[in-house]
């Protein structure tokens, strides 16, 4: 897949410079295993990178007018060759149909709006500023319960309201009646045999949510026939209150998924299994999973979510960090009270020794810690009933006191 960067535009976005290639790479490797690269509209017109390298585009164009020649002849030519044998595009941009689709226009082209991205022109306006929220999936299509906040990165002004043409669909709604953000088409184009495709936008896509856009090309790599085992929704690791790391991700679809397999490692290369979580194997609705770390390492922890399908073969899903600070909470005692032994589990690194000492002070055992430990058993069979302390010696001491019935 490429993206490219056809965004050069300073206005409402009001910067010489984005990160959108970076959120769009994030919203499609959060949903398939994808070969991603990006590149600047620029190298496309000089034949530097090749769109018949790929297998799908994504073409973003801001809020770009006809004053920087918005898909000029080079552009044009480029993507047509690309559409006719077989490409899968997707589109994004205000001002795209209004000057490409708008008689009079300066890059007008009737003829590429309608037989290549499928739609014609209807009008044009500020509607964003003064009706928020304004595009929702259309009723009855893939994209139905997609919503998408615009706004939230830069206001994009001026988008297009399109509509589909010949057989392509509306996919996309603004909330004004009558106006339409959104088509997709699937068949042939020009005078090439090969099936291809284009989804096209006629608004900035960046200005929604990365939440938003992840969910949107989990729909769009769907309509493109993209096959995928699993379809995330959400992947976040948190830090708890106990010192587990939290790891907690949902689904929006699975396809014979045996189960989900979890990594860790302490610097982001090489990563060990630390479990497993059973899956649903198939489902359209998707579902919600949760799995904790209770024996993390001291700094920063990475973890690797991965797929494994019945079939045994595994798919990356992503890689999340969580950054484990020295502090008091981060020390398990179970059980608490006890008859014959006390478990321990601490976070590797922090403590060099643990000292069970009684109420008078005494110490009555010592136990050395090496710096991967993470747990420990300490026995309690010889001693009498009462109260006792565990000291843990180290960069930041700890007293946790512990009873035997």
């Amino acid at each position: 897949m490429l993206i490219v960067d056809g965004f050069d535009r300073i206005k409402d976005y009001k910067s010489g410079s984005h990160n959108f290639s970076a959120i769009y790479f994030e919203t499609l490797r959060d949903n398939a295993t994808l070969r991603i690269n990006s590149a600047a509209d620029e190298m496309i017109d000089a034949g530097t990178i090749l769109l018949s390298d790929y297998d799908i585009v994504l073409w973003f164009s801001g809020d770009e007018s006809s004053a920087d020649r918005i898909f000029n002849g080079t552009n044009k030519t480029k993507v047509k060759a690309f559409l006719d044998n077989g490409g899968k595009l997707i589109i994004t941009g205000s001002e795209i149909a209004y000057n490409l689709g708008r008689s009079g226009a300066t890059e007008y082209d009737y003829s590429f709006m309608t037989n290549y991205l499928k739609a014609t022109y209807i009008s044009d306006g500020d509607i964003l500023i003064d009706n928020p929220n304004p595009v929702t999936g259309a009723t009855g299509t893939l994209f139905a319960g997609v919503t998408l906040n615009l706004g939230e990165n830069y206001t994009a002004r001026y988008p297009d309201n399109i509509s589909p043409y010949g057989t392509a669909i509306t996919i996309l709604n603004y909330n004004i009646a009558g106006r339409f953000g959104g088509i997709a088409y699937k068949g042939t184009f020009g005078s090439g045999t090969t099936p291809g495709g284009v989804i096209y936008l006629g608004f900035p896509l960046e200005t929604a949510s990365q939440p938003q856009i992840t969910t949107f090309m989990a729909k769009a790599l769907t309509y493109f026939e993209v096959t995928l085992p699993v379809t995330l929704h959400s992947y976040n690791a948190t830090l708890q209150n106990t010192g587990a790391v939290k790891l907690q991700w949902q689904t929006a679809s699975e396809t014979d998924n045996k189960e989900f397999i979890i990594s860790r490692s302490v610097d982001g290369q090489q990563f060990s299994a630390i479990g497993k979580v059973v899956s649903s194997g198939n489902t359209t609705t998707g579902n919600n999973y949760v799995f904790y770390d209770k024996k993390p390492v001291n700094g920063i922890n990475y973890y690797r979510l991965e797929q494994q399908d019945f079939d045994g073969k595994i798919t990356d899903l992503g890689i999340r960090d969580v950054n484990v600070s020295l502090t008091d909470n981060k020390v398990e005692v179970y059980p608490n009270p006890t008859q014959d032994i006390v478990n321990v589990a601490f976070v590797a690194g922090v403590y060099n020794q643990i000292q069970l000492i009684d109420i008078s002070g005494k110490i009555l055992r010592q136990i050395s810690l090496g710096s991967s430990t993470t747990q420990t058993t300490i026995s309690l069979s010889n001693l009498a009933s009462g109260t006792y302390l565990l000291k843990f010696n180290g960069n930041v001491p700890l007293v946790k006191k512990i009873v035997k019935n």
